[in-house]
């Protein structure tokens, strides 16, 4: 193409380059050339639109804001780049599912893809599971703050595959929930509440019950605060940003960030409930959550049970 940037990471870099040379020409796959403004005008109906939840066009029907231009390797940038803009970051590694999404060639695949720990940790049926909010336009820099600090700890999460993933949970339960974390057990548990890999509470034993309940609290600090630093050591991000409204307060946004924590089922993780008599109460992955009394109770859990000193943001306001 006429007037190409060097080769970078993000649409955003592509976006000030073409900002600061007014003076260029694009051409795109069709031939149509475009001055700097118009590709700057052109991408910023493309933003306003993600912004207010409509579904990036495809190539079979109306024509897109942004236009097909290529790089040196063929390569279209800025509109598949917002499209999918941080696939870069889960197309290698331990993550499962992953597709890249082509306007017009590929179906749609799942939500989320998640990632898969080296060394997986024993996970606890329930307990805090942290998230990360943005909105489409400032994923990819929340994905470059956030995305390194758990592949490096190896920490069980998963992400929004693409921008289309985005407009399609806008008004829905998935609204906003960029990342969502998984803390392991906390060390001082792990021998305790787990029995060959199962979560155990214990009927009418509230003592018992709190301990196991409370399974990976300090684990979920510790992230909530690592979380905060690298958003807010980001060139391109903060850590204030969206809030994730939630049903039923579930969600509990700590201080004025991004960042929100709520008590739940993990995946895949069965729990058992012991009684006096030894009989054993097996309970499937989402079957339903424990409270204190080693009750098993069906719906969501929002921690109204738990001791407001145990929430993960108690200490770190």
């Amino acid at each position: 193409m006429s007037g190409s940037p060097n080769t970078v990471s993000a649409w955003q870099d592509y976006y000030r380059t073409i900002l600061m040379s007014d003076d260029r020409v694009y051409q795109s796959a069709s031939g149509t050339k475009y001055t700097g403004e118009q590709v700057i005008a052109r991408i910023d109906d493309e933003i306003d639109s993600m912004s207010e939840g409509e579904y990036p066009k495809t190539s079979e029907g109306d024509v897109r804001s942004v236009p097909r231009i290529e790089d040196e390797d063929g390569n279209y940038i800025l509109r598949d780049a917002i499209d999918q803009e941080w696939y870069d970051l889960i197309s290698e590694g331990r993550y499962g599912n992953t597709k890249k999404w082509v306007p017009g060639e590929t179906a749609r695949g799942d939500t989320f893809t998640q990632y898969f720990p080296e060394e997986r940790g024993k996970m606890p049926h329930q307990g805090w599971k942290v998230r990360v909010a943005a909105y489409a336009e400032e994923a990819r820099p929340v994905a470059n703050a956030v995305l390194p600090y758990l592949q490096e700890n190896d920490i069980n999460h998963k992400v929004m595959q693409d921008v289309h993933a985005f407009n399609n949970n806008e008004g829905g339960r998935q609204e906003g929930k960029f990342i969502t974390i998984y803390p392991d057990i906390d060390d001082d548990r792990k021998d305790t509440i787990m029995e060959e890999g199962t979560q155990v509470f214990k009927r009418n034993d509230p003592s018992w019950n709190e301990f196991s309940i409370n399974s990976n609290t300090k684990n979920a600090q510790s992230i909530i605060q690592d979380l905060e630093e690298e958003l807010d050591s980001s060139y391109a991000i903060s850590s204030e940003g969206r809030s994730i409204n939630g049903k039923n307060g579930e969600e509990k946004q700590y201080s004025n960030t991004r960042i929100h924590f709520r008590y739940a089922h993990h995946f895949n993780t069965p729990a058992k409930i012991l009684d006096l008599e030894e009989s054993t109460e097996e309970v499937d992955n989402h079957e339903g959550l424990v409270n204190k009394k080693g009750e098993l109770i069906t719906g969501s859990y929002i921690g109204d049970q738990i001791d407001a000193a145990t929430r993960p943001d108690k200490f770190l306001y």
